[in-house]
């Protein structure tokens, strides 16, 4: 196939973002990616004219000015893109597939003790205390849902796209269960989330929430809203390093303590498989065991 039978990257990537617009999780950074990292290296070439050579020489250009992480998710971003043309049979193989691996990325483990989860419970209490206060001159102001949004995602261990995505309608009772219908999910493959009492309180506590008539949604919050007030949240806690996906990772990990088996955990958190859990979520139940093996066998040598 020779070069020019092939769009360009740039004009490929942009009809790759036009039909992912509605379904694209983060669109606007991925778009972001497109037009700031990646079209000015790649955006003129055809798509079956880039090379591992030239994959790698932007990495190295990449990581002169962003941080590893970073560079990892243009390069994924890049990925993406060509492997739907792989799909569409406009190229055979992904340069990116056979570039050099970016080093010096680390995979983020932070977990909340039980003693930073009372100081987030306590920091929202003085929040939405102060936010009650001010109602008055705030009337428009939706209150009372960053506390019952936190527990939420603390107890199903929800994504939180897929949480601001839920709806009345997503809400199933199944027997003496409730079990929620998880359908933005980021493998676009939907799946059951049992309720545990804490999140069939939760419900109830929404459905006192003032909303617009019509809004259906479980927290009638935008995201916008939701990074700002958990912005000024994780700042009034004093915590250091804390974000929401840590209570995800903290679910995970009490789960795995309490002996729930790693596929029934993996597939709570919608991971088709436990190597995801293994790296990035939980700590590990054998090292776990091995900790109170090896304490049981000095405490019997004492």
């Amino acid at each position: 196939m020779e070069a020019d039978e092939v769009p360009t990257f740039a004009q490929y990537a942009q009809q790759w973002l036009d039909r992912k617009e509605a379904s694209l999780r983060s669109f606007g950074v991925t778009q972001g990616n497109v037009r700031s990292a990646l079209n000015p290296a790649f955006g003129k070439r055809a798509i079956n004219a880039i090379t591992p050579s030239h994959v790698n020489n932007w990495i190295a250009q990449q990581l002169r000015q962003l941080k590893p992480s970073s560079v990892q998710r243009q390069l994924n971003t890049f990925k993406a893109v060509l492997n739907d043309a792989i799909r569409n049979g406009l190229i055979d193989r992904n340069p990116a597939d056979n570039a050099d691996k970016i080093k010096g990325i680390e995979a983020r483990g932070r977990f909340v003790t039980a003693d930073e989860w009372k100081v987030i419970l306590d920091t929202i209490d003085v929040i939405e205390a102060k936010q009650e206060g001010k109602k008055e001159s705030r009337p428009h102001q939706i209150r009372g849902w960053l506390k019952l949004f936190v527990k939420w995602a603390y107890e199903s261990g929800m994504r939180r796209a897929e949480i601001l995505d839920l709806t009345w309608h997503n809400i199933r009772k199944v027997d003496e269960l409730t079990v929620v219908e998880v359908v933005n999910t980021k493998t676009d493959k939907p799946r059951y989330v049992t309720c545990t009492e804490e999140m069939e309180a939760i419900l109830k506590r929404l459905k006192e929430l003032e909303r617009d008539d019509g809004d259906e949604r479980l927290f009638p919050v935008s995201m916008t809203t939701l990074k700002r007030s958990l912005a000024q949240l994780w700042k009034e806690t004093g915590l250091k390093d804390v974000r929401l996906h840590d209570l995800r990772r903290t679910h995970a990990t009490i789960l795995i303590q309490n002996n729930i088996d790693p596929r029934t955990v993996a597939g709570r958190l919608g991971h088709s498989g436990t190597s995801m859990l293994a790296r990035h979520y939980a700590v590990n139940r054998g090292d776990v065991e091995a900790a109170k093996a090896f304490g049981r066998s000095k405490t019997a040598k004492s």
